[in-house]
This record gives structure tokens, sequence and C-alpha cells, in this order.
């Protein structure tokens, strides 16, 4: 579908929420599919090394089972009220807990509710980036800049905030 101003290709961001953008009109350059991918690649390896190293601090059994047990409240939260099931909260869980078991670690914090919730808060926005990622890897979203940029300059910052 082209601009109407200009006649450009329009540009959809965010595939949920399919918001369409002319990148001449609103000064948007899409970057190069191979270091798009790269750079999303990058960014995951880093939070993810993140997250293992917070993971790694909480003693396992405790830890997934806390996850176990926020999931099924939040099961039964969905059975009880009938509110709206968000399906990739739910995914969250189940991959956070499949990974954990999969992971080595014993360390000497306690889980409890508030860590716990917060950690799968976590984990599912990391998901989310996952799904951008593999949105760029079958070309079906595109990394977008606000400016032209060097690749081989940014810090593992600059590549988290684009």
């Amino acid at each position: 579908m082209p601009c109407s101003t200009c006649g450009t290709r329009l540009l959809i961001q965010n595939p949920p929420n399919w918001e369409k953008k002319c990148p001449t009109c609103d000064k948007i350059h899409v970057v190069n599919r191979e270091v798009a991918i790269r750079i999303s690649n990058e960014r995951l390896l880093y939070l993810y090394d993140l997250f293992l190293r917070y993971v790694k601090q909480f003693k396992k059994t405790r830890l997934i089972a806390h996850i176990i047990w926020e999931r099924e409240k939040f099961a039964r939260d969905f059975s009880a009220n009938y509110q709206p099931f968000d399906m990739s909260r739910f995914l969250a869980y189940n991959f956070l807990i499949k990974h954990l078991m999969m992971e080595s670690f014993n360390g000497t914090m306690d889980a409890n509710e508030s860590n716990t919730t917060n950690l799968v808060k976590t984990f599912d926005k990391y998901l989310e980036l996952l799904t951008d990622h593999n949105y760029l890897k079958e070309g079906i979203g595109e990394l977008l800049a606000d400016m032209p940029f060097d690749p081989s300059s940014l810090t593992i910052q600059e590549k988290l905030s684009r």
C-alpha cells in the first residue's frame, strides 16, 4: 500500500497492532536484513545471559515450584473470573519452567511471590523480543532506525535501544 503523501510503500510496524509508517515522510531507515538479524541475535544472547545469571542465584527447586504455583494461580484466575486468557503469558510460564529444568544451578536466594512474578514478566518480555527476531528471520518484520548508523560501532546498550 503506497503512502498517500509521497507514494512510497508503507512499512508495517509492530505486527500485533499493524501500525503503518511511511519511510520517506516519517524519516525512517530500514536496517539491512542481515545486519538487523545480527543485532537482534546479539541482543537476545546478551539478555538471556543476564537473565540466566540472575536466575542462577536462586535455589532451583524452590524457584521452579514458585513458578509452577504462579502458573496455577494464573490458570485458576481465568477459570474463576472468565477474563481473557493471555496465552503468551501461559506459554511463558511453560517455556520458562522447561528452560530452568534443563539448567544446572543452585544459588542461595529464596524464590517468593514477588520475585517470581517479576521473573516471569521479564522472561515474557524476552520472548516478545524472540518473536520479533523470528519475524526478522522470516522476512515478516523489519528493524527500523530513526537515523543512519554504523553497525560495527554500536554498543550493546545502543543495540538494546533500537
